[in-house]
């Protein structure tokens, strides 16, 4: 569970409420319904301990810190904080689409798997359904 779940008790009713609220503020805004909400999720818990987290911004501000944010001059985009990953892998990860990392890490276990199905993905254009039945 994320943090801010766990201080705040946030359950499946605030990933609705989220959805909602994205709706109405961006009438015709795809890809933030709840269950999209909820792979989001799936994906930085995933993958949180090789990126920066809000923790490692300056001061150790909270997230919350940058919620009000008016210059996108100022969003702190943090960068990926290992070496382990080389170019190739690197490059691979940032061009597949969100689906397909999401149907990655259903169906791995290891960081070694999910890094080599990355890279077919990337090299050899499969679809999410070749993911499937591979």
């Amino acid at each position: 569970m994320c943090q801010s779940q766990k201080r705040f008790s946030w359950g499946d009713k605030i990933l609705e409420t989220i959805s909602s609220l994205l709706q109405q503020e961006m009438p015709g805004l795809k890809g933030f319904s709840k269950t999209q909400l909820k792979r989001m999720k799936s994906f930085y818990l995933a993958w949180q301990n090789y990126f920066r987290t809000p923790s490692d911004f300056p001061n150790n501000s909270s997230i919350a810190d940058f919620t009000n944010i008016t210059d996108c001059e100022d969003v702190v985009i943090g960068p990926l904080t290992t070496d382990q990953f080389d170019k190739a892998i690197l490059d691979a990860f940032l061009t597949v689409q969100f689906t397909h990392h999401y149907e990655i890490l259903q169906r791995t276990d290891t960081l070694n798997e999910r890094l080599f199905y990355i890279y077919k993905v990337a090299s050899e254009f499969w679809s999410v359904d070749k993911l499937k039945y591979t």
